[in-house]
């Protein structure tokens, strides 16, 4: 094997410990609204649902990755599908159960009965504006409906990205976000919420975010390389600072996450293409990136059973607190509750990443003629 097909076939270690941080912001933006905090919870409480956008782009640019190396659409679908559809399900049911047994679905609305079948077909998000069906149940997964049409469409999609130059994927970059930006602008103040409900929840409406992390993916297939290496530099340039300038002259948004979208969806793209171009340098000199290091890869690989579980666990902490009179105005006693959540949180992911994820995505793939989960790891989004 050549120094170039060992660069090809190692997976981005640094982008498996970055989706380990998004998904805990967005814990700590759930979390948040539980208890008054210290002001690094507040902060990032604040906007740590943008992790959900730092997901979708990374999901294309992986995806890309995934395809590059050669596959069909019946392996890719089934590949994505017997990761995701274990946890659905179970998560799924547990919040079920917790409103049987105990009165509250835990993470989401009481659904109406529809509501079932539609999260077991993962398509509530299409129904956009009935808040009681797109996020039913476990509300998170919301999102998962949109991954899945993602998932779907890039068969379509992907083949045809790995015939574009990296001029050609630059130009349609900002093509895109110049009508995906025009678009919201426009329609925002004349439609009100329902604009914003279709641009945050409705799966055509968020695909643009994938695909630009495909186009991004496919220029560093091409042969291009970021010479700018730092990843905290790109991260703050990219994203903290305009949400610092947003903050400040974006007052009339402040509660519009679709525009927020915007302000990060550049930073987060070049955030991930200067990770993995830095990955691809460190395996030629075999360093490991700190984002890279085996804690923060492990976190990364249960980051999904983290996203789908998080919810279900502060429901489940807020009701009992609840039943047990607890009222907290401390800052610090919040924000030692915020902790524990988060600690929580993590034992039930690696509870379910580790009896229901991967035994699951095993089963699934035996079921539906895929006896080998070998590459599956290098494959997750």
């Amino acid at each position: 094997m050549t120094q170039v097909e060992q660069v090809r076939v190692q997976r981005f270690d640094s982008l498996t410990g970055m989706r380990a941080l998004a998904a805990l912001a967005v814990a700590i933006h759930h979390g948040s609204a539980f208890w008054p905090t210290i002001p690094v919870f507040v902060v990032i409480g604040r906007y740590g649902y943008i992790g959900v956008d730092f997901f979708f782009c990374l999901s294309g640019f992986v995806m890309q990755w995934a395809w590059s190396r050669g596959t069909n659409a019946r392996d890719f679908l089934t590949r994505r599908f017997s990761r995701l559809y274990p946890v659905i399900v179970v998560s799924l049911g547990i919040s079920l159960l917790a409103y049987k047994y105990l009165g509250n679905p835990l993470a989401g609305y009481v659904g109406p009965p529809r509501s079932v079948p539609y999260n077991l077909l993962m398509i509530q998000s299409w129904f956009f504006n009935e808040s009681t069906i797109r996020q039913a149940w476990n509300g998170v997964t919301w999102s998962l409906s949109c991954e899945m049409f993602f998932y779907v469409c890039s068969p379509f999609l992907l083949a045809r990205i790995m015939r574009l130059s990296a001029r050609t994927c630059t130009l349609l970059i900002g093509g895109i976000l110049t009508v995906y930006c025009a678009a919201q602008l426009i329609s925002d103040p004349t439609v009100g919420s329902s604009s914003q409900n279709f641009f945050y929840y409705f799966p055509p409406a968020r695909i643009p975010e994938f695909i630009i992390g495909a186009l991004a993916c496919q220029i560093i297939i091409s042969g291009y390389r970021l010479r700018f290496r730092s990843v905290t530099l790109a991260f703050v340039a990219g994203v903290l600072l305009p949400l610092l300038i947003y903050s400040q002259l974006g007052a009339r948004w402040q509660t519009e996450y679709t525009i927020v979208s915007l302000v990060v969806l550049p930073g987060f793209t070049f955030t991930i293409m200067v990770a993995a171009c830095r990955d691809m340098r460190r395996t030629r000199v075999k360093r490991t990136a700190l984002l890279g290091t085996g804690r923060l890869v492990w976190l990364g690989d249960v980051s999904y059973s983290y996203y789908m579980m998080h919810a279900l666990v502060l429901g489940a902490v807020g009701l009992a607190l609840s039943d047990m009179g607890v009222v907290t105005t401390s800052t610090w006693l919040g924000s030692l509750w915020m902790v524990i959540f988060l600690a929580l949180s993590l034992l039930a992911a690696w509870i379910v990443w580790r009896l229901i994820e991967r035994p699951g995505q095993r089963v699934l793939l035996h079921a539906l003629g895929r006896r080998s989960v070998k590459g599956q790891a290098e494959a997750a989004a």
